[in-house]
């Protein structure tokens, strides 16, 4: 079995100050993670001007281009990558990812006309494994 990653970056467009049950669930995954020896980093709206979702506005959409957001990541260099959300940020980090053939996770959570439920995705196929459990078992990341 592969080592466990020793930094994993998640990318996210729902953060603080908003309060709900993606950012404390990513909040806590972060926590337990750490509680692993692993070096949590976040790429998140905090960074950027933001606009409010269309439909929900407690979510600040981050207007960035993908230059600053893809040289965030290259500075980081995480050894695993995890794509919370499915705004701005994680669309241009999916798309980095694919483009270099970098493995990733993705969790889609349902949002009202785009998904039918939260669900994981690895790279592109769906396989059903949450992020630390991933941590904790790199081999089963897939570069699809």
């Amino acid at each position: 079995m592969a080592a466990r990653p020793r930094s994993v970056l998640i990318v996210t467009d729902a953060w603080y100050p908003q309060i709900n049950g993606v950012v404390r669930t990513l909040d806590k995954t972060a926590e337990e993670l750490r509680k692993l020896g692993i070096e949590v980093h976040f790429i998140t709206p905090a960074d950027y001007r933001t606009v409010p979702m269309p439909g929900y506005s407690e979510i600040g959409l981050s207007l960035t281009t993908r230059g600053p957001v893809v040289r965030r990541v290259e500075e980081l260099r995480p050894e695993a990558i995890h794509i919370a959300t499915e705004g701005p940020l994680g669309w241009i980090v999916r798309r980095y990812c694919l483009r270099n053939g970098i493995p990733f996770t993705a969790f889609h959570f349902a949002i009202p006309g785009v998904a039918t439920g939260p669900h994981i995705h690895v790279g592109l196929p769906s396989h059903r494994m949450g992020a630390t459990w991933l941590a904790a078992n790199p081999s089963n990341m897939s570069r699809q």
